[in-house]
């Protein structure tokens, strides 16, 4: 086996000068001391020393990623994991969540990856570190397509699940920030490998019920922050496919999501674009309620359908106008501040000053990445808002122009078509106005795009792709009239 010597310094992947190095270096002297007692100083230290974009164009290619010997077995495995998985986790982090973490990570004052390497090594005990080592030994097996190291994840998923089973019940250990960083982590391990498209849902349920009992103000903070904003899209995903209403719609969500917005806006290095994309979110949580009351009304008798359907569809009406505006406005100011492989990018190619104001120190790489997702992201909620109006709108003339922009936003490229099917070729007239709804089937169902059968694996950006979409990527909208 090769052996790995560690440099003695811990180095942010964010940190590009030698100041700023040093400042990352006494960040994490200051978080890894917090709360602790004095200890002997400990020779093991471990590096993160990254070029984030090498890594991105590294793993690009089929190439095996860590040497190991013939006779590696799931112990072995997790040991060398736990020797180098900091340098291993930000490799999975610039891989897997490539848009997400590089586009946020200045909004955070703890990021995920500062937040793993203050804990070096970790221990054999916690549910987070185990945690990670599962991801990290997953990602490793899928990118150097070793069953071992996919065992090796498995194993060590089984030991976080019992160890975050028992303190989860330790008085006040459902409210640490640890142990709901840690259920993140193991709902995300599900979406890989979980053995249906629902697994992952079950971890969700008790990520949704700590944050709630945690409360807003708990993850506006310190790494509550980064957890909230790395898992939130998921939650939207979730709520549709639940069929339920999105708890962050919640005011007291909203307020925290305003909060932030103003805060970030107050940085030197703040970003337009992210108060933008954060505008959006406020709106698309609102989606999956929206979603249920519609089909609640569906299966109420038509007498009080008749009662509750205008307010319903002059709130919808507000919604639709809501997204439609910040779509509108993402596309025109992306294409005038955009990247470099943007020529339409007027701004951009003019003055980088204004560009920066709008994109903020993010690679173009990765704010590419991250507006086409945000945008797509938005277009599909524009069109389950106009499915779910369509169904309340009796007028021909509006039925067609809902009809006309489904039919556009869902051509407007190859992802967008993932999202609805069974177009219409003609607005036929709403069945809530023709007959009695409460006896026949819901004609609109959310289908999982994370099926083990659909679903892509740790060395791809597939979770970074559902995240960043509001979710959106992570569902497929069918729609049956017939």
């Amino acid at each position: 086996m090769e052996m790995v010597h560690a440099p003695s310094r811990i180095i942010s992947a964010n940190a590009t000068t030698t100041e700023e190095r040093e400042n990352e270096n006494e960040k994490l002297r200051q978080l890894k001391t917090r709360g602790r007692k004095p200890r002997a100083k400990n020779p093991k230290r471990y590096t993160e020393d990254v070029d984030t974009i090498a890594i991105v164009r590294r793993h690009g290619a089929n190439n095996n990623y860590l040497a190991m010997d013939e006779y590696l077995n799931p112990s072995l495995a997790a040991q060398t994991t736990s020797t180098q998985h900091i340098q291993v986790f930000v490799d999975y982090i610039m891989v897997a969540w490539p848009c997400l973490f590089k586009c946020t990570e200045r909004s955070v004052p703890i990021s995920w990856v500062t937040y793993a390497a203050s804990r070096g090594s970790g221990t054999d005990t916690n549910s987070f570190d185990l945690g990670l080592r599962s991801l990290t030994c997953s990602f490793m097996g899928a990118s150097s397509h070793d069953q071992r190291l996919i065992n090796a994840g498995r194993q060590l998923y089984a030991s976080k699940l019992s160890n975050l089973q028992y303190t989860s019940f330790k008085e006040g250990g459902i409210l640490d920030e640890d142990i709901l960083a840690a259920a993140v982590v193991l709902s995300v391990y599900e979406m890989y490998n979980g053995s249906t498209a629902s697994a992952w849902l079950y971890h969700h349920s008790g990520i949704v019920e700590m944050m709630r009992l945690r409360g807003a103000e708990a993850h506006t903070t310190g790494f509550g922050r980064a957890i909230y904003i790395a898992y939130r899209g998921f939650i939207i995903t979730a709520s549709l496919l639940k069929g339920e209403a999105c708890f962050l719609e919640q005011k007291e969500w909203q307020s925290m999501s305003e909060r932030l917005a103003t805060e970030n806006a107050k940085q030197p290095d703040s970003s337009v674009f992210n108060e933008i994309a954060e505008r959006a979110f406020r709106e698309m949580v609102k989606l999956p309620g929206m979603l249920k009351r519609v089909r609640d009304l569906w299966e109420t008798p038509p007498v009080n359908q008749f009662l509750v359907r205008p307010q319903l569809k002059q709130e919808l009406a507000a919604l639709r106008a809501a997204l439609r505006g910040l779509h509108t406005e993402l596309g025109i100011t992306v294409s005038t501040h955009g990247g470099p492989d943007n020529p339409s990018a007027l701004v951009a190619n003019v003055d980088r000053k204004k560009k920066d104001i709008f994109v903020g120190p993010v690679s173009c790489m990765f704010f590419d990445g991250f507006s086409a997702l945000t945008i797509r992201g938005i277009r599909s909620g524009i069109v389950l808002v106009d499915q779910l109006l369509f169904l309340l709108t009796p007028e021909t003339k509006v039925r067609q122009m809902l009809d006309e922009e489904i039919n556009t936003l869902s051509r407007e490229d190859d992802l967008t078509q993932n999202f609805v099917d069974n177009v219409r070729k003609d607005p036929s007239p709403s069945p809530f106005f023709m007959i009695d709804t409460s006896t026949r089937p819901f004609p609109i169902r959310i289908e999982s795009l994370m099926d083990p059968r659909l679903r892509q694996g740790p060395n791809t950006s597939w979770t970074d792709r559902i995240a960043t979409s509001y979710g959106m990527l992570g569902v497929r909208i069918h729609v049956d009239y017939e």
